[in-house]
């Protein structure tokens, strides 16, 4: 019980210490889920599956092969990780040690003093004003108060004051007056008021002399004092005055930025796709190219991205030859398939008819001419261990006569009962020596006696009563019914042959593993001569199948548990897919020899390509260029120039809205020289009116 992951963790700790681990469990499920972990974590090769009978030894010694093959990165770059997974937990220690200490006058920790200001901007809805207090951590919360009670002062202030007080004081930073200073202030305002009026004078004079529309308003103030004349000065030699006013729009110029990028986008998307250009010109279109791209991409998805078309039509040869085997295969198992309790549906199982035919092979010769059915039981292998274990007993107890007793004279069983019992009755009779049954007992004796005197032995009587136990004792296990019955015609009591007849068991519980049940081979028992052959030519051709077919096999990622007639199915539809997917690239014998994945980017380039130029022929960029515009052979470069140098005019050169449709709109040459002199004008005026300089700031505003 427990979680798959705790299970995982204990296996892993376990290898670490060397140990060997045996997980078991009832479901085979849960094998898969705690096998699934260690494989995730790099421990998989480690592990043999031993569930069920469906074990293979040959699966088996794969997964050994497979372990003792492969090479592992050494362990001592975990140690590398595991320091840098301590240096970062204790980062996180020393922060969290950090963020939870008391700081400031009032004790509180960084964490709670974080947490306060989070929720205060929350509270404020996003209107959080920025600030700095100096020393903030020395502040006591009675002087943190102080100043939280001089802020709400000043928000009640601000409420009493009107929007149009606040603006016309705003950035006002005053200075110390002193009495009779506000002369001083009165002839500064007089002079402002003059110089504004002579730039008005100057404005109105450079207006009427070049005749272009300008409202005399503080925003044009503004911009006229800041514009950059050295954007005139990058007035294009290629300029198109004709298109030059729609350029004023931000829009139209990332039109013609965007038409450029996709004209160059279109070259190259051309310059990608050339090899199928190649292959199928003369005549290149999207119908032809199409099947192209549709087959190329299906392959890729397939896995063949690095292969060409010349390959796939190999591996569709290949696949086709593996589908015949392969047919052949499961012909060749059919033969067999009665002679097991579950028939092999799977590749992997077609090792039990090698192992079958490796057991027939096997077969003791007593037991070709007839084979007992009740060696492959289950329970005879502990039968004969019983009857060995107990004629071995008897031969012990009839071998401690050999001393005294000559086997070869001894009487049969009944007769020697009726010697030890007459001999009784004559015991302890004096008389006994003139009777001529004595005498005739007594003669018979000592007849199979190894030493005559020992007739006198006091223990004889006894003695050959014993014998004539153990003698019994031979004759009921030479005909006990089990015995026979499990053990079968070889075997006779004392004179079995226990080496042939454990050789014989040991076989029958091998066919009845191989074969899937007791109740199989139980059957096959009979026919063992007859079957031999048949399960020897589907060995054979079942060897052979399997060692052309699998290392192909194994490159085609099939299921472990896939059956040989899905494998069939497989092959089949695999090898139909390629040979119907190559179809459209086969027709242009250019493509054969190159990798699908440049045939499908070169393809999907062409199609690209192809939509990019249908996207272009649209009436937006014929009514904003006109004649310039030739569709893919349109000239960028100059319309750019002239677009990008207008927009210059509003980003950089901030001239007035205005301003730059008059400078455009005609005469763009001339104008723009009127303009920069205006603009020097401008320069110098404002160079020479320091008051106004001063003030205009605070004018702006309104």
């Amino acid at each position: 019980t427990g979680k798959s992951q705790t299970i995982a963790n204990l296996i892993a700790a376990a290898l670490h210490q060397g140990l060997s681990v045996l997980f078991v469990a009832e479901k085979k499920a849960a094998l898969e889920v705690v096998r699934s972990r260690l494989d995730h974590t790099g421990l998989g090769d480690f592990c043999l599956e031993l569930h069920s009978h469906k074990t293979q030894k040959g699966q088996l010694h794969a997964d050994i092969g497979r372990r003792i093959k492969k090479t592992f990165k050494d362990a001592c770059a975990l140690d590398y990780v595991i320091n840098d997974l301590t240096c970062e937990r204790d980062r996180l220690i020393a922060y969290s040690t950090l963020v939870n200490s008391h700081v400031g006058p009032s004790g509180e920790t960084i964490y709670d003093i974080f947490w306060a200001a989070e929720r205060c901007r929350t509270e404020l809805k996003g209107q959080c004003p920025r600030f700095c207090v100096n020393k903030a951590l020395l502040l006591t919360r009675e002087q943190i108060n102080e100043r939280i009670n001089l802020l709400q002062d000043v928000a009640r202030l601000r409420l009493d004051l009107s929007e149009d007080a606040i603006r016309a004081w705003r950035d006002f930073r005053p200075g110390n007056i002193l009495p009779g200073d506000e002369a001083l202030v009165a002839d500064l305002f007089t002079a402002i008021q003059s110089q504004v009026e002579q730039y008005r004078h100057h404005l109105k004079q450079c207006v009427d002399d070049v005749t272009w529309p300008l409202a005399f308003t503080f925003d044009h103030f503004r911009r006229l004092r800041h514009t950059h004349r050295d954007v005139l000065q990058e007035y294009p030699g290629d300029f198109l005055q004709t298109l030059a006013e729609h350029f004023i729009d931000p829009a139209n110029i990332e039109s013609v930025e965007g038409l450029g990028s996709a004209i160059a986008e279109h070259r190259e998307l051309l310059r990608v796709a050339d090899i199928v250009s190649r292959a199928v010109a003369p005549e290149v279109n999207s119908a032809k190219v199409l099947p192209i791209a549709d087959a190329s991409s299906q392959l890729e998805s397939l896995g063949y991205g690095d292969r060409n078309v010349r390959e796939l039509a190999a591996l569709a040869n290949e696949l086709r030859e593996a589908a015949t085997i392969l047919s052949q295969l499961i012909d060749a198992a059919i033969t067999v398939e009665d002679f097991f309790a579950a028939p092999p549906i799977e590749l992997g199982q077609y090792e039990q008819i090698v192992d079958l035919n490796r057991v027939m092979d096997s077969t003791p010769a007593v037991i070709k001419d007839k084979c007992h059915p009740e060696y492959m039981q289950e329970e005879t292998i502990a039968t004969f261990h019983t009857a060995h274990d107990t004629c071995e007993a008897l031969k012990s107890n009839l071998a401690a006569y050999s001393q005294t007793i000559l086997f070869r004279y001894l009487p049969d069983r009944t007769a020697l009962a009726d010697l030890a019992r007459n001999l009784r009755s004559f015991r302890g009779s004096f008389f006994a020596i003139f009777s001529s049954q004595y005498r005739a007992v007594r003669r018979t004796i000592k007849g199979f006696l190894v030493e005559p005197k020992s007739f006198g032995a006091p223990d004889l009587v006894e003695r050959l009563e014993c014998l004539v136990d153990t003698l019994t004792a031979i004759d009921a296990i030479r005909t006990e019914q089990k015995y026979s019955k499990s053990l079968g015609p070889l075997y006779s009591g004392l004179e079995t042959d226990w080496g042939k007849l454990e050789e014989s068991i040991l076989w029958g519980q091998e066919l009845a593993k191989v074969v899937g049940s007791q109740a199989k081979a139980y059957s096959l028992a009979p026919r063992i001569a007859q079957i031999t052959p048949i399960v020897a030519s589907a060995a054979k051709k079942v060897r052979d199948t399997l060692r052309e077919l699998t290392p192909f096999l194994a490159s085609l990622n099939l299921a472990p548990d896939a059956t040989t007639g899905e494998t069939l199915s497989r092959l089949m539809k695999d090898q139909d897919r390629l040979e119907e997917t190559t179809k459209p690239i086969l027709t242009y014998p250019p493509l054969i020899s190159i990798d699908i994945t440049s045939i499908a980017s070169a393809a999907q380039s062409f199609l690209a390509a192809d939509h990019l130029q249908a996207s272009l022929d649209d009436d937006r960029y014929r009514r904003l260029l006109g004649s310039e515009y030739r569709r893919l052979e349109t000239d960028t470069s100059n319309i750019l120039n002239t677009a990008q140098w207008v927009g210059a005019l509003n980003e950089r050169g901030r001239l007035p809205r205005e301003l730059v449709s008059w400078l455009v709109s005609a005469e763009t040459r001339t104008r723009r020289d009127l303009l920069e002199n205006f603009l020097a004008a401008n320069e110098v005026f404002w160079g020479s009116a320091m008051p106004l300089q001063q003030v205009l700031p605070v004018m702006e505003k309104y």
